[in-house]
């Protein structure tokens, strides 16, 4: 059973949040080619019904010809999105939200590869 990796993450409700993820097999680079990935967002781990934040392969996710076989996945998710979320309840800190980014290998085994908390701050500038 592989565990996932637990990694916070912080983004920003007035900008688009961008994260570069690097897979390796020790110090080899997992070949991406053929795999799929989804990662979603969430309230609290586990929560039911519609995510906060959903992204799959060519909707916020990407990785292609280079980046494939240096095992680079890309991740993007608009300004627009990150401000229709909801703000901090707490004066100058962040809103702890939940994600985690599961991945489908060509021979169809699923496994989760990061989880973790993702810090959303609300910025200055508008």
């Amino acid at each position: 059973m592989q565990i996932p990796a637990s990694v916070d993450l912080n983004a920003w409700r007035n900008a688009d949040w961008t994260e570069l993820f690097e897979f390796a097999d020790g110090p080899i680079p997992l070949n991406l080619t053929g795999w799929s990935f989804a990662l979603q967002v969430r309230a609290q781990p586990g929560q039911v019904g519609a995510a906060l934040v959903s992204l799959t392969m060519g909707a916020g996710l990407t990785s292609a010809g280079a980046d494939l076989l240096a095992g680079v996945l890309n991740l993007r998710v608009l300004a627009a999105t990150m401000d229709a979320l909801a703000a901090s309840p707490e004066p100058g800190a962040p809103l702890v939200l939940h994600y985690d980014l599961k991945a489908t290998t060509p021979a169809a085994v699923v496994s989760l590869f990061l989880e973790g908390r993702l810090m959303l701050w609300n910025g200055v500038t508008r």
